[in-house]
């Protein structure tokens, strides 16, 4: 596979789904390749991947908030409502 990242990825998000864009489908040169990235998704919702990430961040953004800069913070709480 070749070209753009953004429009040939496919992402694993918390509750389990997977989402494959179009261009990933168009770009791969075989089912095996597409299996291969499936595979890797279902990898990211086994190891709860998505989870341990906003974990980490939110311990990171609370310590800056004790410090004053709540603005990691914030963000932080922007993108998880919006998940």
């Amino acid at each position: 596979m070749s070209g753009c990242q953004l429009c040939e990825n496919a992402f694993a998000f918390l509750g389990g789904s997977i989402y494959i864009n179009s261009g990933l489908l168009r770009a791969a040169f075989n089912d095996d390749e597409v299996a291969g990235v499936i595979a890797h998704e279902m990898a990211h919702v086994r190891n709860r991947d998505v989870l341990h990430s906003i974990s980490g961040r939110l311990v990171t953004a609370l310590l800056l908030a004790q410090i004053g800069e709540s603005t990691a913070l914030t963000n932080l709480l922007t993108q998880i409502a919006s998940l």
